[in-house]
């Protein structure tokens, strides 16, 4: 399944009452994670924080690419579609966990490689490594309006 940043409707928000998301698979790195939740504050958007729920709260940071990752185009595995029975693009969620350079803290960076899919409707979900991994980076550099770009000369955006 293709999915771009264009298809707004999509993929944008999350029902008030569907916050929760189960990880019957874990995270990359935490196979343990199965079940979190989406928290999203209005004054922090388009910044989210997906919340561990059985183990005292592992937090990541999360964002949805749309309208603010110009051109990211998601192709999802069918093998991935089918176990998270997603029947139409209406089904996505779409996030990207975010990381924050401690050394660097105007460098903002999301993982566009391996983006969170969550089936909106069944509220499932899973780090999922797209097809067309190699355009994008794990380390896309976010806009952070700070005076000095791309601090240390590593490329950003697609590829």
């Amino acid at each position: 399944m293709k999915l771009t940043t264009e298809d707004k409707d999509a993929v944008n928000g999350v029902d008030a009452d569907s916050n929760i998301v189960s990880f019957p698979q874990g995270i990359f790195g935490f196979p343990d994670i199965t079940t979190c939740e989406l928290i999203y504050n209005p004054e922090e958007l388009p910044f989210m924080w997906l919340q561990e729920q059985e183990k005292g709260g592992l937090a990541f940071i999360v964002l949805e690419p749309i309208g603010f990752i110009p051109d990211y185009t998601v192709e999802i595995p069918d093998a991935e579609v089918k176990l998270l029975g997603i029947e139409s693009p209406e089904d996505v969620l779409i996030l990207n966990i975010v990381t924050i350079n401690k050394d660097v803290p105007p460098k903002i960076t999301a993982n566009l490689v391996g983006p969170i899919i969550v089936n909106r409707k069944t509220r499932i979900g899973k780090q999922v490594i797209i097809n067309n991994y190699e355009r994008y980076s794990a380390k896309y550099e976010l806009p952070t309006g700070a005076s000095e770009d791309n601090v240390d000369g590593e490329q950003t955006g697609t590829e």
